[in-house]
């Protein structure tokens, strides 16, 4: 860092110069720093369409998702064959669970464009396949991923296909699926706890607990992996350590009350089942609420109308569907 910060003092117009200090300040963890100094290399040269695109990941790292979208249509409007700044655009556009103005249809294009540009990119595939297993598109996500992992075999991408093939009931090759991840990456906790689930399916119980503890043990306060051994626990009657593991989950949901969070790790389902207070059930719900309202927006972005004029001999009928 000492080294680049000089190079840019000695020659504060070489925008090189200011793309290496922003990398490494990146790298350290600095994005706000990052992006400052890459944004001064993209005003010495503010054609050169890979400078948009750092700076386009800087100000992503950084939180600041609208101005990293416009960095990296700038960088496809200057190079139109810039197959990773089209990837950053449908990952900022299809956003995570939390993203309010997330942009499900635009998503897919660009994950489409970024692929038809560089089909190489295996990221691409498994981004674009995972939205099309979040609109029940099983077969063809199955097939996207596939791809990805032809193309470059890496854990995220495989962990995935094993959901996709969970979902499809093909679970003995889901199996294989997190297998391959697990050894791809011994660190990603959502393998582990994904094959869990898959186990906890096919009333596997021991072996879904064993892959339970195995993702807790890679991340402690992952919660989601402690509400479905919690889960499991409770169906073999292993009370004792339910007891003790169902007082931490306890605990993280009133943290999550505390401060106004909305946490998804305790599903509706299971909330029904464990002896929670009203309060922790009543955030669960509305926590699954505001993630369907999230959702739906996403491919509605125009709000749909939701009031009518009822004549006084008409009858509003109410229905209920549930996910199962």
């Amino acid at each position: 860092q000492l080294a680049y910060e000089r190079v840019v003092e000695i020659n504060p117009a070489a925008p090189e110069g200011h793309a290496n200090l922003g990398r490494v300040l990146l790298a350290r963890g600095n994005a706000g720093a990052a992006a400052k100094s890459i944004g001064k290399g993209v005003a010495v040269a503010p054609t050169n369409p890979h400078l948009h695109h750092e700076l386009g990941i800087a100000l992503k790292a950084a939180g600041k998702d609208r101005d990293a979208k416009r960095c990296f249509l700038t960088a496809v409007r200057l190079q139109p064959d810039m197959a990773q700044s089209f990837y950053q655009l449908g990952e900022i556009l299809a956003g995570n669970i939390f993203t309010e103005d997330k942009d499900i249809p635009r998503a897919l294009t660009m994950y489409e464009r970024a692929i038809r540009t560089d089909p190489s990119l295996a990221e691409a595939y498994m981004s674009l396949g995972m939205l099309h297993w979040g609109q029940g598109r099983l077969e063809l996500a199955r097939t996207l991923l596939t791809k990805g992992l032809k193309v470059r075999p890496f854990a995220e991408g495989a962990a995935n296909l094993g959901i996709v093939l969970s979902d499809l009931g093909r679970y003995e090759e889901a199996i294989g699926a997190y297998q391959q991840a697990m050894e791809l990456n011994p660190r990603l906790a959502e393998a582990p706890k994904c094959l869990g689930d898959t186990y906890k399916s096919l009333n596997r119980y021991t072996e879904a607990i064993k892959m339970y503890k195995k993702a807790l043990a890679i991340r402690p306060e992952y919660y989601e992996a402690l509400n479905d051994l919690i889960h499991a626990l409770q169906h073999t009657c292993a009370w004792d350590e339910w007891e003790r593991r169902l007082k931490v989950l306890s605990g993280a949901l009133s943290q999550e009350l505390a401060t106004g969070g909305q946490p998804l790790f305790v599903k509706p389902f299971h909330a029904l089942v464990y002896p929670l207070n009203v309060q922790h059930m009543l955030l669960v719900a509305q926590s699954y609420a505001a993630r369907a309202t999230r959702l739906v927006r996403s491919f509605h972005p125009t709000p749909l109308p939701t009031v009518s004029a009822l004549a006084s001999k008409n009858r509003l009928r109410v229905g209920w569907v549930s996910s199962n």
